[in-house]
């Protein structure tokens, strides 16, 4: 049984009509403003959450120009921090620095929207968690680089559930009250368990440095940090049992500083007791 999306889920409606294709027999298709669109699978106890078709394929692909460029320019500047960062830190005014930093993102926004257009559906059909994050960065401001940023990482982290469950995952981490303290140290705290749970990156030491100098130093990075998480509904984040269920076979990540092995047990367990509710289900 096929499923497809009519062309007005999508905000620009560009396309034609998506067919869902899926190497499982789709026996169930949903949306609730609550949670998006979610696909049940034969076999499978829980729904995936979102909408499982030829967006997966052909978004990623999209998505990969996308993270590519972002994590060149990582790597670039994590290779020799100090050589790259101190310009930023110590010499450029600040309206200098706003401004490079402005058209960095601006143009990062640019190729979000060219790569991903032909995918950006409209923000209420989306996930929970992915709402959720759209709305922390537009933050209710009319701003057109951070709708073409919310547009551009919404549509990727729709599709890329490994994305959007690790994005998940670091932001239940944050202390809001350590936050407020000492929000360089509270964010490199984060992302060095952050670090610890990714087994797929191996420069995250250089980047944390990276970053945590660039929000100590610069009042104009620590100001938009501080924001986002002002808004930022960390309970919309959490991770419920479909979640769990669509996240805990995936490798290369500790998810909920779960190890493979006890996220496959834990997985097995969810499994057997959806399993047993569809059994009483239907006798009744």
């Amino acid at each position: 049984m096929n499923f497809k999306l009519d062309n007005r889920v999508y905000k620009y409606q560009e396309r034609g009509a998506s067919e869902s294709v899926v190497g499982f027999k789709v026996v169930k298709f949903d949306y609730s403003p609550a949670e998006g669109f979610e696909t049940y699978l034969e076999d499978f106890s829980y729904p995936i959450r979102g909408f499982v078709g030829e967006e997966i394929t052909r978004t990623l692909n999209s998505g990969d120009i996308v993270k590519k460029s972002i994590l060149k320019d990582l790597k670039i500047l994590s290779v020799k921090p100090i050589k790259y960062l101190a310009p930023f830190l110590f010499f450029l005014p600040s309206k200098w620095f706003i401004n490079i930093l402005e058209t960095w993102f601006y143009s990062t926004a640019e190729l979000m929207r060219l790569a991903l257009k032909e995918w950006i559906m409209d923000e209420k059909y989306y996930t929970r968690p992915v709402k959720e994050i759209m709305r922390a960065i537009r933050r209710g401001e009319e701003n057109l680089t951070r709708d073409r940023i919310s547009e551009g990482l919404g549509a990727i982290l729709e599709v890329d559930r490994p994305y959007r469950y690790q994005l998940m995952d670091l932001v239940l981490l944050v202390n809001k009250e350590w936050l407020l303290q000492n929000p360089a140290k509270e964010i490199r705290r984060i992302l060095r368990i952050f670090a610890s749970r990714n087994q797929a990156r191996n420069y995250w030491g250089k980047a944390i440095f990276l970053i945590y100098w660039l929000i100590k130093t610069r009042p104009e990075i620590k100001k938009e940090v501080l924001a986002f998480f002002a808004i930022l509904d960390q309970g919309k984040m959490e991770f419920d049992i479909a979640d769990k269920y669509g996240c805990f076979l995936n490798e290369g990540y500790d998810y909920l500083g779960l190890t493979q092995e006890q996220r496959v047990e834990e997985w097995k367990k969810i499994h057997d007791v959806g399993k047993e509710k569809e059994i009483l289900a239907k006798k009744n």
